[in-house]
């Protein structure tokens, strides 16, 4: 007869733990036939915890389960089984243990110590925000795991969080019907997620969107539980989206990595008002992003000045802001449409700074200081808005800052990941007026002066915007108070009064070369290629980076034609950079996404994207400027797909 004890001894002697953990569960058998022969009694907790020692020790979670499903003991047994290996390392036998004992809480906090989010929060539900909790934090890491997708969305609307439990079934995959190669599996998650949907718009009131989901299921009926009295028609409904039971949808103005925004009104008082619906991307975002959008309604709650944008309402669902509808656009549109006068220039600076002197008060910083957060309204009285990366706290502290913001109006400190400061923000403020007076975005290397665009301005307001814009936050401005006296110390003239402009300086190509590259109407041709080039300086960065740019097959991207040793010059060829892009469309965004994709998978970043994209005039076709300078990261590269502004919609 085999001693199943002693080859389990001697199989755990040689380290041989799952072999070990087999022949201890034969042990086990044989010791409770013979208890039962003898006295019947038939449980041996000791022996049986061994058991499951020794399959945890060799990570063979399927075998825990499955030796599980082939003992037979009371709930109390099973309790105290888990209670003896509680304590062990990993625990995911002791919460196959007390969920079988029926200890649901136990349980759940065992498999989250296991790694096992899922099965976590499925035994946690009436805990919604920890149950919500676990199923983010693994979505993150796993956002293709669509079981996990639908139970976070099932967990929501239990909850009543309809719109975000829209937001989740919307990441879930669709499966056509007709295709016999789709697998039963994918067809089902499918099909669960329709009848979830179904559910979701009938109680955000979503007529139109329920009945087109209904209409375009490739089963004749409606999921099961679903109302299938609506038609098609339905779905030609044009009274609009009916949001909270007040405000009506005109129309989705703007999407953004976290965030979408709608034109509705206002049933109630017949106002036109913007409606701010936290919406998450495909991107994760991290519980920081729902976090900094639930800042932002507090604070808008409690602020008062009548040139910082107010919440009218705000609620739970999503979470979503109202805030009043401004006509006038962004300051960003603005510069698109006009060139303005100084006067104008300085007045708008003076009131975002007025605005800004009032959150440094109150210890808050805004941290993303940009033309498409100046808001106008009907009379065209500037607004600022988007308090999204603002920073609470106590301002004699600084506050980390990381890459929260816009790239483009970033003071250097932030953009290097040191902490941000009162001096941030005038800096991102002396960007705006920098660009209101130039139409030029402003870096360490813009050699545009505004007394050289506008013949009424001089070195005196040259020094005084630079002064925002100093490198070294210590020499700018103490606050905005201080930062506003400087600048109305001066006077700005109220008309647009052009100097001419000075022509943008380009690298020339070396003239030993001129056999090969020609002059034509001021530009250098490539004889060769028939190419308009321009020379980079040959450095040791620049030369990573370009070999780089090299491998990448994108027409998109301007062109690395050669590297000139000689002449220590890197030829690229020559763009019209006249014309920088304020906004991309989302097809123009998703091709810029995947050629700096590539640009990363050849182990180089960009880091100048707010600077390099150069838009055609439909919004859709671009070029992708080289930088020239090659210090930044790729984390600066996915800040910028982070911030982006797409167009509003018509």
């Amino acid at each position: 007869m085999t001693d199943f004890a002693r080859e389990s001894r001697l199989a755990e002697e040689a380290c041989e733990f799952e072999r070990a953990a087999e022949t201890a569960l034969l042990a086990y058998a044989e010791e409770v036939r013979s208890n039962v022969e003898k006295n019947g009694a038939g449980t041996s907790l000791a022996s049986l915890a061994r058991v499951f020692r020794l399959f945890s020790l060799a990570g063979a979670r399927v075998r825990i389960e499955a030796a599980i499903a082939t003992i037979s003991l009371a709930a109390e047994e099973w309790k105290a089984l888990a209670e003896r290996l509680s304590t062990e390392r990993p625990p995911f036998a002791s919460a196959l243990l007390f969920e079988r004992a029926g200890d649901r809480k136990r349980a759940s906090e065992l498999f989250e110590a296991a790694h096992e989010p899922v099965r976590a929060a499925r035994l946690c539900q009436d805990d919604a925000v920890r149950a919500a909790r676990l199923l983010e934090s693994h979505l993150e890491d796993r956002p293709s795991d669509a079981d996990a997708r639908l139970l976070l969305a099932q967990l929501l609307m239990t909850h009543g969080k309809w719109q975000a439990a829209v937001r989740a079934l919307q990441l879930l995959p669709e499966a056509d019907g007709s295709n016999t190669e789709v697998d039963a599996t994918t067809r089902g998650i499918a099909e669960k997620k329709r009848t979830l949907l179904a559910h979701a718009y009938a109680a955000l009131d979503l007529k139109g969107a329920r009945a087109e989901l209904l209409s375009n299921n490739a089963s004749p009926t409606a999921p099961d539980g679903i109302d299938a009295s609506l038609d098609a028609s339905a779905a030609k409904d044009d009274r609009g989206t009916l949001l909270f039971e007040r405000y009506e949808v005109v129309r989705e103005v703007a999407s953004t990595a976290t965030a979408r925004v709608l034109e509705a009104v206002d049933r109630k008082t017949n106002a036109r008002v913007a409606v701010k619906i936290f919406a998450p991307n495909d991107s994760p975002t991290g519980r920081d992003a729902v976090l900094r959008f639930r800042r932002e309604i507090e604070l808008l709650r409690t602020l008062r000045h009548p040139h910082i944008v107010r919440a009218l309402d705000a609620y739970d669902v999503g979470p979503t802001l109202v805030m009043p509808w401004m006509t006038g656009g962004t300051l960003g549109d603005l510069l698109e449409r006009e060139r303005m006068a100084p006067r104008r220039a300085f007045e708008i600076a003076k009131i975002v700074l007025d605005a800004l002197g009032t959150t440094h008060r109150r210890g808050i910083l805004h941290r993303d200081i940009k033309p498409a957060n100046v808001l106008f309204d009907e009379i065209g009285a500037p607004t600022l808005a988007d308090f999204g990366a603002a920073h609470f706290g106590d301002l004699s502290q600084t506050a980390t800052a990381g890459l929260i913001g816009t790239l483009a109006y970033m003071s250097p400190e932030q953009r290097r990941g040191e902490p941000a400061t009162i001096a941030s923000d005038l800096y991102g403020v002396g960007a705006l007026l920098f660009e209101m007076l130039t139409l030029e975005r402003y870096d360490e290397g813009t050699k545009t002066r505004p007394s050289e665009v506008h013949r009424g301005l001089d070195e005196r307001h040259d020094r005084a915007v630079l002064s925002l814009l100093d490198a070294s936050r210590e020499q700018r401005p103490e606050n905005a108070e201080a930062a506003t006296q400087l600048l109305s110390e001066l006077s700005w003239p109220n008309v647009v009064d052009l100097s001419p402009r000075k022509k943008p300086e380009i690298e020339p190509i070396p003239t030993s070369q001129e056999l090969r590259v020609v002059t034509r109407g001021g530009v250098q041709i490539d004889r060769f290629t028939e190419i308009p080039v321009q020379g980079i300086p040959l450095t040791d960065d620049a030369l990573v980076r370009l070999k780089a740019y090299a491998q990448v097959d994108a027409p998109e991207l301007q062109a690395v034609l050669r590297v000139d040793r000689e002449r220590a010059t890197i030829w690229v060829e020559a763009v019209d950079a006249s014309r920088r892009a304020e906004s991309l469309s989302s097809e123009a965004l998703a091709r810029l996404r995947r050629i700096v994709q590539q640009v990363h998978r050849e182990g180089a970043a960009h880091g100048s994207l707010e600077e390099s994209v150069v838009l055609a005039s439909d919004g859709n076709a671009f070029r992708l400027l080289l930088p020239t300078r090659f210090a930044g990261t790729i984390e600066q590269d996915l800040a910028f797909f982070v911030n982006v502004r797409l167009p509003s919609e018509s």
